[in-house]
């Protein structure tokens, strides 16, 4: 067989050739090896410089962050000593603050922004200023759209601030959506512990599609509009507890007494109530709130008042302040005929000073002689019904005109005291007693002013009786009276708490 093999030339001539192959693959690797130990080499003698490089990129971000930090504070710095040097910036702390809580405490305003993060965030000294008054975060808004029912969202978490910053100081609760969800932060954020909030306000345009859990609720005066088909029955618990209620729909008040309830502001849209509801409204009021003490009816009559046959009496001993346009009285003291028999009544406001009148009823109402306030809103040629009706207010010390047109009103009073043919003990004379008057934003004059001052010191000179001078002047919004007028107006007080005090002796 060796024989046999060795006499094959191509057997022999592949074995060589693979012989040789392997020579190459050997001399190949020794090569390769020699060469991967000069790389290991090369990588070693590199790394050193790439740790160093390493290092010093690390030093460079560092460097830059505290760059970025340092120009950040020096903008921050910049500006405060900007602020320092602008006229506001001379302005001590505590004129500062009274803007501030003019401008966040505006209660037709707190709801367009978040005033007391945007003060806060001018320069550190009025953050400083901000953060430390707690009036200054008195509303606490739950405004539609910010507020998502299911997670927290950035204008939760600024409720949240609101809260803790206010401390519950007198704080104000503002809803415009509701949301009943299990998982609701409106429902969680509501909760307060056992300190009622100071005033809730509630306004809904749309209907509530869960039941109201007002159980995490209470506040010390509850506002209620709503202008969706919703029972105010279902906030008969929170209305329950409060002191006060201004609402647009009459409360659902069942068999119990409301004995919480003071105040009760019924605030009616356009046509209002009829006058049958009107006069069942007004009884159900008086026999369920036995301590009321201030009612304000605040709408119109929609239809013709029905005088009936025969008054219901109604007797309250608590009321003390009735707010009321003149035209829903229907007689003297007689209000959507119910005969009012309120002795502790010591003022009366009327917003509007229309009356009717019919050829069965043309004297003036003479309402009630015990009130010692009266609030008067003078518009639309109202002065000479207006200086009318005071005359039949013989007790009243103190009158309140807020705004309209008064300047007319002050020179009947005046022209009445004048005049020679009255007789006070057959005509009454107007408000005899006032010795206090409060004006704001009206168009009196300094001179039809002290004519009426004036008027007032002659009948005591002349020692009419019963007749007081005026003693105390509060003008707001009263461009008509000039400083030169104000001085001689002071001067005349002056003289009429002499006159009274010789009076009283």
């Amino acid at each position: 067989m060796s024989t046999q093999f060795g006499l094959n030339p191509e057997t022999r001539l592949a074995l060589e050739k693979a012989l040789a192959t392997l020579e190459q693959l050997k001399a190949s690797k020794e090569s390769y090896t020699i060469q991967e130990q000069k790389a290991k080499a090369e990588v070693r003698t590199l790394e050193m410089p790439l740790k160093e490089t390493k290092q010093e990129l690390s030093n460079i971000i560092r460097n830059g962050q505290i760059i970025s930090q340092t120009i950040l504070q020096m903008e921050a710095t910049i500006n405060d000593l900007r602020s320092t040097l602008s006229p506001i910036g001379a302005l001590p702390n505590e004129i500062l603050t009274q803007i501030f809580e003019k401008f966040c405490n505006d209660e037709d305003r707190f709801h367009e922004a978040p005033f007391p993060l945007i003060l806060s965030s001018v320069c550190s000294r009025w953050r400083s200023l901000v953060i430390a008054d707690s009036s200054l975060w008195k509303y606490v808004v739950i405004a539609r759209g910010r507020i998502n029912s299911k997670k927290p969202t950035p204008h939760s978490r600024f409720i949240r601030l609101f809260m803790e910053r206010g401390r519950r100081s007198q704080q104000t609760l503002a809803i415009e959506d509701w949301s009943n969800n299990r998982n609701s932060y409106i429902k969680g954020l509501m909760r307060s512990g056992n300190t009622p909030w100071d005033v809730l306000i509630i306004v809904l345009n749309e209907v509530i599609e869960s039941e109201v859990d007002l159980d995490a609720l209470r506040a010390t005066i509850v506002t209620i509009h709503l202008d969706a088909p919703i029972e105010i029955s279902k906030f008969s618990p929170l209305l329950r507890h409060a002191e006060g209620i201004v609402t647009n729909k009459l409360p659902d008040w069942g068999s119990l007494p409301w004995i919480r309830l003071r105040k009760l502001r019924l605030r009616l849209s356009d046509p209002g109530y009829s006058y049958e509801d009107s006069r069942n409204a007004l009884i159900s009021i008086l026999r369920s709130a036995p301590y009321l003490i201030q009612l304000n009816f605040d709408f119109k009559i929609n239809g013709t008042p029905v005088q009936p046959n025969g008054p219901l009496s109604i007797a309250h001993s608590k009321l003390e302040i009735l707010s009321v346009p003149l035209s829903h009285f229907t007689g003297n003291g007689i209000l959507f005929g119910v005969e009012l028999d309120v002795p502790s009544l010591t003022s009366v406001l009327l917003r509007s000073l229309k009356r009717l009148r019919t050829a069965e009823q043309d004297t003036f109402y003479r309402l009630w002689s015990t009130p010692r306030q009266l609030d008067l809103f003078i518009y639309d040629n109202d002065a000479m019904e207006s200086a009318e009706l005071v005359r039949w207010y013989p007790s009243v010390d103190t009158l309140i005109i807020e705004e309209g047109e008064t300047e007319a009103f002050f020179i009947f009073m005046y022209t009445l005291l004048d005049h020679a043919e009255i007789n006070p003990s057959t005509s009454p004379l107007p408000l005899p007693n006032l010795t206090t008057l409060r004006i704001e934003n009206t168009d009196l004059r300094g001179e039809t002013l002290l004519a009426l001052i004036n008027a007032r010191i002659r009948h005591i000179r002349k020692n009419t009786p019963g007749m007081r001078a005026l003693t105390s002047i509060e003008m707001y919004e009263t461009p008509g009276v000039t400083p030169e007028d104000w001085r001689l107006v002071l001067e005349k007080l002056e003289e009429g708490r002499h006159l009274n005090s010789q009076i009283s002796q």
